[in-house]
């Protein structure tokens, strides 16, 4: 029995339209059965391994469409192209990326199709293209666990090796209580450090091979080395660094500099030279504060350029600007060559937890530690000690408390809800938070980080 079935859903081909997978009920679909945060997120956001979603309403039911051009199912893609035994794992990771990466746009994991006859893949078997259906209670533990049943059953037909046979088999978990989680977690477990990848220092027996974070990534690498299929078949993800550009009013900048010195060659005067000096103020300033990097003075890169000198400017620096005496600590500074001793001031409590909050216009990553709890997040611009700047966000969205020595997270009675993990939230009830746990609003995703003795 198909997912379809199980739902009382009916998914369609319609070829006149793209082609389109349509989505509906014989009694047609409700709008209050739509989950209206996902349908934005999918409409106004093209995911790499998500199919588009278009949703209809006709005569006040809904139908979700899904464009497919380009695409063909799994199973038939299978069936054409014998997938390499060293490509499994990478099929695998892109399935489980395909999820992760929803994840971060409050996507949840059982609201993703993964019945293998409707997985749609490109021409490479391993570019998916997942469908997602953001009804209410589409996807429950029976029916998350019937689906990955179904596909595990698919893959093995069609060669999936053993030692994935293992540790993938369906019944390694209980329906009852099945997520998606599970199996991605077999694969690789996932970390929040994917979202910023770290660049550690190469190895010279490896040279030449992309590092990733993710551990399904280092495990292919450790076990095919410089023939792995992700870089064989260079489908794995590059890092990207970003590179500094001049922008609009830069360039505005920079255009009335080069407009002055033409004017100053073309009939050299006086005044034409001083306004082609002041016209190359701005432009200059503005590139150096943005290419230059930190200045000679900062006292972390006078450490790397002379450590001797930064030695006795901290000396004559201590020696002027001493404290008044204080009880001795961990922290007291002692100076040699006869030098006196300096207290240092008491340092702030440091923080017990933080959060990490990824914005997702900007992409921005900023630490928030909880210090002075509790801390409120939402659309603003008053009343939230951290703004999130998204339409589908409440003016005060969530709040960061500490009950019981112990981080909980509040949502306080906002329109479209907040996700703890996989989990909307129920407004005004505290959910305690571990170390690594996320929580999904619409423009941010927030993951809890504990302090590690």
């Amino acid at each position: 029995m198909d997912i379809w079935s199980l739902t009382g859903l009916r998914a369609r081909i319609d070829p006149t339209s793209g082609p389109e997978v349509v989505v509906e009920r014989p009694d047609g679909i409700g709008s209050s059965e739509v989950t209206r945060v996902q349908v934005a997120m999918l409409e106004h956001h093209a995911l790499a391994g998500t199919l588009p979603l278009r949703r209809e309403d006709t005569d006040g039911s809904v139908r979700l469409r899904y464009g497919i051009a380009g695409m063909r199912r799994l199973r038939a893609a299978l069936e054409a192209d014998a997938m390499r035994p060293e490509h499994w794992e990478s099929f695998l990771i892109a399935l489980r990326r395909a999820i992760r990466e929803g994840a971060d746009y409050c996507i949840r994991s059982p609201e993703y199709v993964l019945d293998p006859e409707w997985i749609w893949v490109g021409n490479d078997v391993r570019d998916v293209r997942l469908m997602v259906v953001p009804i209410v209670d589409f996807g429950t533990p029976e029916r998350c666990h019937a689906q990955w049943q179904a596909l595990y059953d698919c893959l093995v037909r069609y060669g999936l090796p053993p030692e994935w046979k293992d540790r993938l088999h369906p019944s390694r978990w209980h329906k009852d209580t099945f997520s998606h989680r599970l199996w991605m977690e077999a694969v690789g477990h996932a970390s929040a450090a994917d979202a910023a990848p770290r660049v550690s220092a190469p190895d010279p027996a490896n040279a030449g091979v992309i590092s990733d974070d993710d551990a399904g990534f280092r495990g292919l690498d450790e076990r095919y080395g410089e023939t792995s299929p992700l870089h064989e078949a260079g489908d794995g993800d590059t890092m990207r660094f970003s590179v500094a550009r001049i922008g609009r009013s830069e360039a505005i900048r920079l255009l009335v500099a080069i407009v002055c010195w033409i004017a100053f060659a073309w009939q050299p005067s006086p005044p034409l030279l001083l306004t082609a000096c002041l016209g190359t103020v701005p432009i200059g300033w503005t590139l150096f504060r943005r290419f230059v990097p930190e200045a000679e003075g900062d006292s972390t890169a006078a450490i790397g350029k002379d450590a001797a000198a930064y030695d006795d400017r901290l000396k004559d620096e201590a020696a002027v600007e001493s404290l008044p005496p204080a009880p001795l600590d961990s922290r007291t500074l002692l100076l040699s060559d006869g030098e006196r001793t300096v207290m240092l001031p008491p340092r702030d409590p440091a923080p017990s937890a933080w959060i990490e909050v990824r914005f997702e216009q900007t992409n921005r990553v900023e630490t928030v530690p909880l210090l002075d709890v509790p801390i409120r997040f939402g659309r603003g611009p008053s009343g939230v000690d951290v703004v999130v700047d998204h339409p589908a966000a409440s003016r005060v969205h969530l709040e960061i408390a500490e009950i019981d020595a112990t981080p909980h997270a509040i949502d306080l009675g906002s329109t479209n809800g907040t996700f703890c993990l996989d989990q909307l939230m129920k407004p005004h009830q505290p959910y305690p938070l571990r170390d690594g746990d996320m929580l999904r609003l619409p423009g941010a995703v927030l993951v809890l980080t504990a302090a590690r003795s």
